[in-house]
C-alpha cells in the first residue's frame, strides 16, 4: 500500500513538471518563431562573433572596414556563445530556441525545488504562469540578446540561495555553485556582480 502511494505521488510530481515545462516552452518557442529576433545590438553582437570566427578575438568591424578590439563596457561572453552555437551550425532564429529551451530548464529546476519545500495545488501553477509569461521573463526571450541568459543565471542563483536557506547544512556545495553562476554570468555582463549581493544577505540574515 505504501508503496502504491510513493508511485502515485511520483507520477503526479512528473505529471507536474511536465505541465509546468510545456507551459513555459511554448509560449516562447511560439514568440519566437512568429516575430523577429534581431535587434541593432544583436548585429553588434553578431559582428563579434563573426570576427572572433576570422582570428580577431573579441573585437567589432569599425567603419574601414577592419577588426577593431572592443574596450570597456562589453565582456566576451554572449558573442563567444553565439561563436560555438553559430560553429556547430546553429541559424541566428535557432540561438534563442536554445537559450529559451535553457531558460525553460532552468525555471523547472526552481519550481522542483519549491515542490521539495511544499508550494502545490494553485499557488504552484500561479507561480508557473507568473514566471513563465511574465513580460520580464518572455519580454526579451525571442531577442538575440544578453538578457535572457542573464535571466537564466538569475533564475539559476535564486534557487540556490533557497536550497541555502533550507539546507544549510550543504553550504559549501551550494555556495560554489552560486560562485560559479556569477562568475559566469559576469563573463557575460560585468554588472552581474551585483548577483552576489542576496547570498551575503542570505549567510548575514
Amino acid at each position: 500500500m505504501d508503496d502504491n502511494i510513493y508511485i502515485n505521488d511520483k507520477n503526479q510530481f512528473k505529471n507536474k513538471l511536465i505541465v509546468a515545462f510545456l507551459l513555459i516552452l511554448i509560449p516562447r518557442l511560439t514568440y519566437i518563431l512568429l516575430f523577429v529576433s534581431l535587434t541593432p545590438d544583436s548585429y553588434f553582437y553578431l559582428d563579434i562573433a563573426e570576427n572572433i570566427s576570422k582570428g580577431c578575438g573579441f573585437a567589432f568591424t569599425n567603419a574601414s572596414g577592419n577588426c577593431e578590439l572592443v574596450v570597456g563596457g562589453y565582456f566576451p561572453g554572449y558573442p563567444v556563445f553565439i561563436y560555438l552555437l553559430k560553429f556547430l551550425g546553429l541559424n541566428n532564429k535557432s540561438i534563442p530556441l536554445i537559450v529559451s529551451l535553457l531558460q525553460t530548464f532552468s525555471i523547472i529546476y526552481l519550481l522542483n525545488t519549491l515542490i521539495d519545500i511544499g508550494l502545490k495545488g494553485k499557488r504552484l501553477f500561479a507561480f508557473t504562469l507568473l514566471i513563465s509569461i511574465s513580460p520580464l521573463s518572455i519580454g526579451f526571450s525571442r531577442f538575440l540578446l544578453i538578457e535572457p541568459i542573464l535571466y537564466i543565471f538569475s533564475i539559476l542563483i535564486i534557487t540556490e540561495l533557497i536550497k541555502l536557506k533550507i539546507n544549510p547544512t550543504c553550504f559549501g556545495n551550494i555556495s560554489a555553485r552560486i560562485f560559479i553562476f556569477v562568475i559566469l554570468a559576469i563573463y557575460f555582463k560585468p554588472t552581474s556582480i551585483i548577483l552576489i549581493i542576496p547570498y551575503f544577505l542570505i549567510i548575514v540574515v
